[in-house]
């Protein structure tokens, strides 16, 4: 997408603008730029409430806040101690969706769509979705949640009138589209967009598919996807995220992973993220580090593949959830 269509990520008032131009659901919001203006708002508004900086943040500018005094005390990081620069100057506070949440991709060429399957991402740092939002600790595909009749709403709902509305805007939208979405009884509604495949969303999704990826990029840049047909494997697939102590707020970096350059585990791709590879050893540089992905021909065989290929590695300078995909044996149980 160009610079101008970019802006659904990197503006969270211009995505929410453009939805409720187009009646695609979503929370209901408003957005401020000044601080007074802002806390006066939260205090009639109910409880819980979700305070987003305006601009990118890595992942980390939203947080779900269950009290006037914590909402209050992330605007004033957001807009008066600036911790994510201009990002935070402006903000949008939303209603707290329930429900689960979901990942949804769309390839286009500006004239074809192409749906990719379903996935659902981890974004909190611990065990149950407890702790501080981060770029993502894990995913897996397919989602149960996202059953037949769920994907036809959201087509209906959602991806119809994004399209419909980009012909309504002159935008002519070409490359991934990620939809973050929460659902309820079936009932999605969107949390955010990205102009980008999502991370740890990807790497499940491209292990689970069988036509050709290259090729799907590549006639996606050239507006050629007419005759392209996305085929996938009958197999689950399971990213599990392996962080730096500290992190979200503070990585610790320079440890090393004694024994990963030797790894080898079939069915099992480690994805490197924040790694240096030096004296052949490979260093901690980041904040997420490792995706260890795993494929099996049930979700229970992909998860139980990765923590097995997990159990090889090192992992005293680094930490991970030990519960990606459990919401998904729970929908298939």
């Amino acid at each position: 997408p160009n610079q101008y269509c970019s802006q659904l990520e990197s503006s969270k008032e211009f995505s929410k603008l453009f939805m409720k131009r187009n009646n695609i659901p979503t929370a209901n919001f408003k957005s401020f730029t000044d601080f007074d203006s802002a806390r006066k708002y939260l205090e009639s508004n109910l409880l819980p409430v979700v305070v987003k900086a305006d601009g990118l943040a890595s992942g980390k500018g939203v947080k779900v806040c269950f009290s006037y005094d914590e909402a209050v005390e992330f605007l004033k990081f957001l807009m008066k101690d600036k911790i994510f620069s201009e990002s935070g100057e402006k903000v949008v506070i939303e209603d707290f969706l329930e429900g689960e949440e979901a990942s949804f991709f769309v390839f286009t060429d500006g004239k074809k769509i192409l749906l990719l399957d379903s996935s659902q991402d981890h974004k909190r740092l611990l065990n149950n979705d407890l702790g501080p939002n981060t770029g993502g600790m894990g995913a897996y595909s397919p989602a149960p949640i996202v059953d037949l009749q769920t994907k036809e709403n959201i087509v209906n709902e959602i991806i119809k009138p994004v399209f419909d509305g980009f012909k309504k805007d002159s935008i002519n939208y070409t490359g991934i589209l990620y939809i973050g979405l929460m659902i309820k009884d079936r009932k999605p509604k969107v949390v955010e967009f990205n102009c980008r495949f999502g991370d740890p969303e990807a790497q499940p999704l491209l292990y689970r598919l069988r036509s050709d990826a290259f090729e799907l990029f590549y006639r996606t840049a050239k507006k050629d996807l007419k005759n392209y047909k996305l085929e996938w494997k009958n197999t689950y697939s399971v990213t599990v995220v392996l962080a730096s102590k500290g992190y979200p707020s503070r990585p610790e970096i320079g440890g090393t992973i004694s024994n990963l350059a030797n790894f080898v585990e079939p069915g099992v791709k480690i994805f490197h993220a924040g790694t240096t590879l030096k004296d052949n050893a490979y260093h901690i540089s980041g904040g997420r580090i490792l995706g260890v992905t795993s494929q099996g021909k049930t979700l229970e065989d992909a998860i139980d593949l990765a923590y097995k290929a997990i159990s090889q590695i090192d992992t005293s300078n680094l930490i991970y959830r030990t519960d990606i995909g459990s919401k998904g044996l729970l929908k298939n149980s």
